[in-house]
């Protein structure tokens, strides 16, 4: 169940803080079609949080199995402290 207290949508600038991006980042992404297709209304953008956030699985994903060990390893000793 989706967390009530987030935003469904998200604009251009939340896309950018959610991902630690710029917005020219976003923009980049958008202009190669890599980015989540936005919905736009009233002369806005904006972009559905769930896929936003699918978008950056991928990159998670792509990641070399390594990456993902030696981060969990410093989740675990994190949560441990």
């Amino acid at each position: 169940m989706p967390n009530t207290l987030e935003p469904r949508w998200l604009s251009v600038n939340d896309a950018a803080r959610l991902m630690s991006v710029s917005r020219t980042t976003i923009n980049n992404y958008r202009e190669k079609g890599l980015f989540p297709k936005p919905i736009e209304f009233g002369g806005r953008v904006a972009f559905l949080r769930e896929e936003v956030l699918a978008f950056m699985a991928k990159f998670e994903n792509a990641r070399p199995e390594q990456d993902r060990i030696g981060e969990k390893r410093r989740t675990e000793m994190a949560a441990a402290a």
